[in-house]
């Protein structure tokens, strides 16, 4: 597991994913100002096996602002 913490960089969001067909497994997406993830047009994404707010653990939460 990976970890992203958006603690120290404002107002941004954690992932963009402008395209089609992107995969994001074994992420740990916390603390952003904004969205953990935001999908563009395109579609075919798989998102899967990821903490989107929850610290590596799978327990702790740490929130993005806008989840």
């Amino acid at each position: 597991m990976i970890r992203l913490d958006g603690l120290s960089v404002g107002s941004f969001d954690g992932m963009t994913l402008t395209g089609p067909s992107n995969t994001l497994r074994g992420l740990s997406i916390v603390r952003f100002g904004s969205d953990g993830i935001v999908l563009g047009a395109g579609g075919y994404n798989t998102i899967a096996g990821n903490f989107i707010g929850l610290d590596t653990d799978g327990v702790t939460v740490r929130s993005n602002v806008a989840d």
